[in-house]
């Protein structure tokens, strides 16, 4: 995409980045960092930088806790049977995995009768389940102080308040922060208050102790080092753990999380992997048929809209999401079968997909999601007048015209300023996620070392050795995920800008940095 609008972030003051480095003795480049995120003190950088579990709420504020914890500690002590339920998700699947392999180990029996305790983090609908507790810190009641928990940063609560009326420690509990880090890291929620204790505690345990699952689905996955961002989370475990819910059953992954014997681990890593490798074939050819049917759409649509039949309903926001890369406007792609489609719908800044859909209702059976996504159901008599309702919708927002595209970046840096040293210096800003958002730079007049190549899928992907100007021997492997068809352009640059993170690859022992490209444009004098 090269009509991208390039958007340096407010600098923070002079001022207030002397006076943290003063305070703390961090780097300038720490410090500029932390200032942007609204920390300027003392002691609110030693909060963020050393985040303490001793700071987490006190679960019983969370509305019907006690209630829930009442009739657990019933069942424990009647010895009744408990079954643990939940999403097909990640979220689902480590929440599962936490309360299940917690309870796991308590002896209890079979009893007669259902009490349903629902754990849950989205906005409540108008009608509650109908259940014996719901714990959801945003129903309307709930006094808990931090409303954006992931589902098993609730579940992780109820286990909290749990442990002292049955006389365990914390410990049984922080044994499963790996799990609710994987759970945070792939649910995208905003890693700011408490999820960001979690996280941050999470991912030292997923690096100090690595369950068994963990590391077979590593080692069958060919990955050789432990994760060590948020970023490692949403790019490598959590679409394997995913694959499971989307073509098989998200129980495989469930209980591959909760496996301690080594072998067993591997047996069922080695099942999740083919499945995953199962939804990226699906994926790639989903995605080539959906291509071609927009391809023959008007080209000022604001909204693309694609239909097929009998495509799987695993794959199909992953689906949405790739076209929406190809054309930017928000995209829905919908699968039919016995005279209903049912589909996911991706957005883009500046449009709220979910109100666009809810003015479509009256075609809608069902839907629901919030402005970026959303899922829908209707019938297929109704596609023709939905595809119209919609565009309309959309124009409405948007004033006929879908806005621009925006690139975002922290800083401007030099290349010659980048070093592992440095990397380990802004890694203690992380975990990074929504709400703590990874640093992004921009170099300015950066040339290639070597003739850029394309590498993945059909040449998707645009791979680069790039290096400034000034210094030939500092060079850095960059890649451009979904840039690939842009080499010709890049061949005939003299000089070039870019808008890139930073990620660390380690091989066989040694790391090195890699730019992950965020955007690239002929150099521009004065910029």
């Amino acid at each position: 995409m090269d009509n991208l609008n390039w958007k340096p972030a407010k600098p923070p003051t002079k001022k207030a980045v002397k006076a943290l480095i003063k305070e703390t003795g961090l780097t300038e480049l720490v410090a500029r960092l932390l200032v942007q995120r609204g920390v300027e003190s003392l002691e609110d950088a030693e909060d963020f930088l050393k985040p303490k579990l001793e700071e987490l709420h006190d679960p019983e504020l969370m509305l019907n806790m006690d209630k829930a914890i009442s009739r657990l500690n019933k069942a424990i002590r009647n010895q009744e049977r408990i079954m643990v339920y939940g999403d097909y998700d990640v979220d689902g699947t480590t929440s599962v995995a936490m309360v299940a392999s917690f309870l796991e180990a308590l002896d209890y029996a079979c009893k007669h009768g259902i009490d349903t305790i629902v754990c849950d983090h989205h906005l409540p609908a108008d009608e509650i389940p109908n259940c014996f507790a719901l714990l959801n810190p945003k129903q309307e009641g709930c006094n808990y102080p931090f409303k954006e928990l992931s589902g098993a940063g609730v579940a992780f609560k109820m286990l909290s308040a749990l442990v002292p009326e049955i006389g365990l420690t914390m410990d049984s509990v922080y044994d499963h922060l790996d799990l609710l880090a994987l759970s945070i890291g792939a649910d995208l929620v905003d890693i700011t208050g408490e999820n960001r204790i979690l996280a941050y505690h999470g991912m030292q345990n997923l690096k100090e102790s690595m369950r068994p699952g963990i590391r077979a689905m590593l080692q069958v996955a060919g990955i050789n080092q432990a994760p060590s961002t948020v970023r490692d989370i949403t790019f490598t475990l959590g679409p394997r753990i995913n694959a499971a819910g989307r073509v098989g059953h998200a129980l495989t992954a469930a209980k591959l999380l909760m496996e301690t014997d080594e072998g067993g681990a591997l047996e069922l890593a080695s099942q999740l992997e083919t499945m995953n490798q199962a939804r990226r074939d699906l994926d790639e050819d989903l995605t080539e048929e959906a291509l071609a049917q927009m391809a023959e759409q008007p080209t000022k649509r604001c909204c693309t809209v694609v239909t097929g039949g009998g495509w799987h309903r695993g794959v199909l926001g992953i689906v949405a999401s790739r076209l929406l890369e190809h054309q930017y406007c928000p995209t829905i792609v919908l699968s039919e079968e016995n005279e209903v489609l049912t589909g996911s719908a991706r957005s883009i800044p500046g449009v709220d997909i979910h109100s666009a859909i809810e003015e479509c209702s009256y075609l809608i059976e069902q839907f629901g999601g919030h402005p970026m996504a959303a899922g829908l159901t209707l019938k297929s008599e109704n596609l023709s007048d939905f595809k119209k309702a919609i565009e309309i919708a959309i124009v409405s927002q948007v004033q006929g015209k879908i806005p621009k595209p925006t690139v975002s970046y922290h800083m401007a840096i030099s290349l010659n300023d980048l070093s592992p040293t440095m990397y380990r210096e802004f890694e203690r800003i992380g975990p990074f996620g929504p709400g703590n958002e990874v640093p992004v730079f921009m170099a300015a007049e950066v040339v290639t070392a070597v003739p850029p190549r394309t590498v993945g899928h059909g040449g998707r992907h645009l791979k680069l050795v790039v290096q400034s100007t000034n210094n030939p021997s500092h060079r850095f492997e960059a890649i451009g995920f979904g840039m690939g068809e842009r080499i010709d352009e890049v061949r005939a640059w003299r000089t070039f800008d870019i808008v890139f993170t930073l990620a660390k690859n380690t091989y066989r022992g040694r790391s090195t940095l890699n730019l992950h490209l965020r955007a690239i444009r002929a150099h521009r004098i004065g910029h």
